[in-house]
């Protein structure tokens, strides 16, 4: 059995002010960007390898896009996986949370 190990680290914040996070995601990203190639000077490594999260806040079709040529392995939360998935069907927190938006 073959073992990976694994180094997580959080090498880059930003804070915004009232801004929506969706349109907060590229600014960070191609900072993100600078900063690994600053700190990378083995250029032949994998982007690949670089795993990249974000939560539904950041969920938008034109930061997908961006994300698809960004060269990250990413993955992006569904803001509307609640709507399809039976389990929340007579969820009576999300049914709250829905009215409160609407």
């Amino acid at each position: 059995m073959r073992v990976r190990s694994a180094l997580i680290a959080s090498i880059f914040a930003l804070a915004w002010g009232s801004v929506g996070e969706q349109q907060t995601l590229q600014p960070a990203v191609k900072q993100l960007k600078q900063q690994l190639d600053k700190l990378n000077s083995d250029k032949s490594t994998d982007e690949h390898t670089i795993k990249f999260t974000a939560d539904s806040g950041f969920n938008s079709e034109a930061n997908l896009e961006f994300m698809a040529q960004s060269g990250f392995d990413t993955y992006i939360a569904d803001n509307q996986f609640r709507k399809r998935n039976p389990l929340f069907k007579d969820s009576e927190t999300y049914e709250t949370e829905q009215e409160k938006r609407d």
